[in-house]
């Protein structure tokens, strides 16, 4: 680094240091300052100056720097000569050693700052001023601002360059000038010439008070602007200029007579078509005249969304029948070409431009269209179509669809019957078979009508529907009629009922028998039901009881008050059953709860497990309702499970990493995969209330978890646990099953019924209608807000021609009602009327 002018600014030397603040001096006796000014010379990148730096503070202060020097580069060296983006500075009367290092590109006077941050706070600031001296007396002439603009109207490119000086004394240089690039970045082949020989970086010297001229030559085929570097380089510092040369046009001396619009037909119907676009050239000022062969520009589609780029393959320019990539024009000569546009696929209007152009010209744009369409057959087929839809849509809404839905409706209610029944047997040989048999026959004898197309009435229909759905509920009631001893008031309610279901379908008194047999089932469930639904929870309850003798001896007492009549001495003993059972199993809970937390537990939250199953059992024992006792249970037999469950997760995870290996193999994935997802099941059971299948997938999951913990310890990949994994209390044999069970609807398997296939295919062609009536509207709404172009054959063409064909040919005078409104029009507009 060469030597540096220095010249400071200094302030007056404070009293004292400001509380807190960056004092910043030359030299540890040298006084404050708080701006520096360099120069540097000709010829030279930067300089340097050394910096003592100190605080007011009596401890040592870790400050960091922030550099800034516009234009420049301003760099902090500590005294390592290595980057410093900080530093400590010692307490007050001492100082820290920094060196500023400075570098510019070119002559002029540069500003610069340090600042000295604590955190975020701003400590000291250092104003920078650097001034680089201007060159060796040299510029390049013509060049203003550091650039040299000029223009060239052909494509060979040459001009001389002259460097001149004022010093007095010669400077000697080198010349370097950059390729030239072109409007796309691209650079083009340039030469420089000093002497008429080609210079290849050699030294010269520019005179004292002189010039030095040499010759900058370059190929420009394309208009626009070329862009480079010109540098004179003296010592280390060159002197830029940048250099634009911008490479003109002439406008050719070529008129365009008008395309106009050309038409042309699409072959075999859809596939691509070529077409023919003549374009008639004149030359105007009697001179010869070479283009580029011309281009189809911007040949855009029009539709109603606006214009859409055309689809096509290639443009082909042809000259007397040959393809050629020139056009050449003698003096006054007219001439035709022609542009082949192959592969349009779609008919439509089409627009564009033809542009012509060469090298040392600039461009003519003539705009073109193109109509293309199809043929009539095709248009005659469009139409015969929308006759056939018509045609087929007529026939399904108006004959074939009402028979499947009153086919359907019967299907449907034979299985319904069965599946209801099925969940009823074994049925009763003497009066709910012969029952069942009567309401299946009726239902028969009225599909067999409809599968005659013999006309039968919806009340017919109705009183079906009404048996059907009433035969499953007088089973179930005649059955708690015998579970309650078959009482004389209820038998006779029984008999009503059954006397409307023997009816037949046709009998006047249908209705008054309906009427009576609804009345009868409103009594019977307000009376027979209590019975036997008491029986059932009790027998519930004896079975979750199993082995608890306490428990049984109140379910038996129970019963036997039931047996005598006694219903309100059998509701006590089923209270003090269900409030025993409650309190041994929420026992049994906190008995769980005891000893060290099993494997994977936190031991905190065993412990407060423990104090809240401790809790639950308290308040069971001390619960004078069942429903306090069962609530207790509850709560404390989730949250026992969900920490048990939670502790073999964690348990699992832990196991899977200390097991896993290089080369397990997918079984080992398999297996842990399975226990994590029986671990899932075991938790939804909780979440969801479920304790009995959550019992059932924690055991699993912990017998799947001990399998492999015993496997790991086996192979010496871990030692055995110290912790066991904890046993789940045993639980009621049903979820809260010392309350009276609900009944269940039918659960049946999955079977392809009549009443299925007729529905299957009366879906069927209701989905063929639907999309065919969705395809009509979309394309009336199309018709109507479409405005069809000259040409025919475009999608709103083909639309057209199929609204025709459904008779709807006076759309663009009608208001368009929707999907809805068509369906309306085909299933009512197109009845057959009483003539027919």
């Amino acid at each position: 680094m060469a030597a540096v002018a220095l010249v400071l600014s200094l302030v007056s030397p404070p009293a004292a240091f400001g509380a807190d603040q960056i004092q910043f001096r030359l030299s540890p006796a040298g006084a404050e300052t708080s701006k520096i000014s360099l120069t540097v010379p000709a010829g030279e990148t930067g300089g340097s100056v050394t910096v003592f730096l100190g605080q007011s503070g009596d401890q040592p202060l870790k400050v960091r720097f922030l550099p800034r020097l516009d234009s420049g580069a301003l760099m902090v060296l500590d005294e390592s000569n290595q980057q410093a983006t900080g530093i400590t500075l010692p307490p007050l009367g001492e100082f820290a050693v920094v060196q500023l290092r400075v570098s510019v590109p070119r002559p002029g006077t540069y500003d610069g700052s340090l600042l000295v941050l604590d955190g975020g706070a701003l400590r000291g600031q250092l104003a920078i001023a650097v001034t680089k001296n201007t060159d060796a007396g040299l510029r390049l002439d013509g060049a203003s601002g550091g650039s040299l603009s000029m223009e060239s109207p052909v494509p060979e490119f040459q001009r001389a360059f002259r460097v001149l000086s004022t010093s007095g004394a010669p400077t000697p240089v080198q010349l370097r000038v950059s390729p030239l690039t072109d409007p796309l970045s691209m650079q083009v082949p340039t030469t420089v010439e000093f002497s008429g020989r080609r210079y290849v970086g050699e030294q010269l010297v520019v005179p004292a008070q002189g010039e030095l001229a040499f010759t900058v030559a370059a190929d420009l085929p394309v208009g626009g602007d070329y862009r480079g570097t010109v540098a004179v380089v003296y010592g280390t510092e060159p002197l830029l200029v940048d250099l634009i040369v911008r490479r003109t046009r002439v406008t050719p001396t070529v008129a365009v007579d008008p395309i106009g619009t050309v038409q042309a037909r699409m072959l075999w119907g859809f596939r691509p078509t070529d077409v023919d676009v003549r374009v008639l050239l004149r030359e105007t000022n009697g001179q010869r005249v070479v283009l580029d062969a011309p281009a189809l520009i911007a040949l855009t589609r029009d539709t109603r969304g606006g214009p859409v780029a055309a689809d096509y393959d290639t443009v082909q320019v042809m000259v007397d029948g040959r393809r050629t990539e020139t056009v050449t024009l003698e003096p006054n000569q007219t001439r035709e070409i022609t542009l082949r546009v192959t592969g349009l696929s779609h008919p439509g209007k089409y627009t564009g431009s033809v542009r012509l152009a060469s090298g040392d010209t600039s461009a003519l744009t003539s705009p073109i269209s193109i109509l293309l369409h199809q043929g009539i057959l095709l248009a005659a087929l469009a139409i015969l179509l929308g006759v056939a839809i018509s045609a087929v849509l007529r026939w399904y809404l108006t004959a074939y669809r009402p028979a499947l839905t009153s086919q359907l409706r019967l299907s449907r209610l034979r299985d319904d019957l069965d599946i209801a029944l099925k969940h009823l047997t074994p049925l009763d040989e003497q009066t709910e078979v012969p029952l069942k048999r009567t309401v299946q026959e009726q239902l028969d004898q009225l599909r067999r009508q409809y599968g005659q197309r013999e006309r039968t009435g919806e009340a017919d229909l109705t009183s079906a529907a009404d048996k059907a759905n009433r035969l499953p509920t007088w089973i179930r009631l005649r059955r708690a009629v015998d579970a309650a001893g078959n009482p004389t008031e209820l038998v006779s309610l029984l008999s009503v009922v059954t006397a409307y279901l023997e009816a037949d379908l046709v009998d006047p008194q249908r209705d008054a028998l309906l009427t009576e047999a609804d009345r009868a089932l409103v009594e019977l469930k307000s009376k027979a039901k209590p019975a036997a639904t008491l029986s059932r929870a009790l027998d519930a309850l004896a079975a979750d009881a199993s082995g608890r003798s306490d428990v049984l001896a109140h379910v038996d007492a129970a019963k036997e008050a039931m047996r005598v009549g006694k219903m309100q001495d059998a509701n006590a003993r089923y209270s003090e059953a269900r409030l025993g059972l409650a309190r041994e199993l929420t026992d049994e809970v906190n008995r769980t709860a005891t000893g060290t937390a099993p494997i994977g537990v936190d031991p905190t939250d065993w412990n407060n497990l423990k104090r809240a199953t401790a809790a639950a059992a308290r308040t069971a024992r001390a619960a004078t309702v069942p429903e306090s006792a069962e609530t207790a249970y509850r709560d404390a037999s989730r949250r026992l499970f969900g920490i048990l469950i939670a502790g073999l997760r964690v348990a699992t995870e832990s196991l899977r990493k200390v097991t896993q290996q290089p080369s397990a193999g997918a079984a080992e994935d398999k297996r842990f995969g399975t226990l994590r997802m029986t671990i899932d099941q075991a938790d939804k059971a909780t979440t969801a209330g479920d304790m009995p299948a959550a019992r059932r997938h924690y055991e699993h999951a912990r017998s799947l978890y001990e399998n492999l913990e015993k496997e790991a310890v086996t192979t010496g990949r871990m030692g055995p646990s110290k912790n066991p994994v904890a046993t789940a209390p045993s639980v009621a044999a049903a979820h809260l099953a010392w309350r009276p069970a609900e009944e269940k609807g039918p659960t049946t398997e999955v079977r392809l019924s009549s009443a299925t296939q007729i529905r299957i295919r009366q879906l069927v062609f209701d989905s063929l209608t639907n999309a065919v009536i969705l395809v009509v509207a979309v394309g009336l709404g199309l018709f109507l807000l479409f405005v069809p172009d000259a040409s025919w054959g475009g999608l709103e063409d083909w639309l057209t021609a199929i609204l025709w064909g459904l008779g709807l040919h006076q759309v663009g005078d009608s208001v368009f009602g929707g999907f809805s409104g068509l369906r309306r029009q085909f299933a009512t507009a197109t009845q057959p009327n009483a003539a027919e």
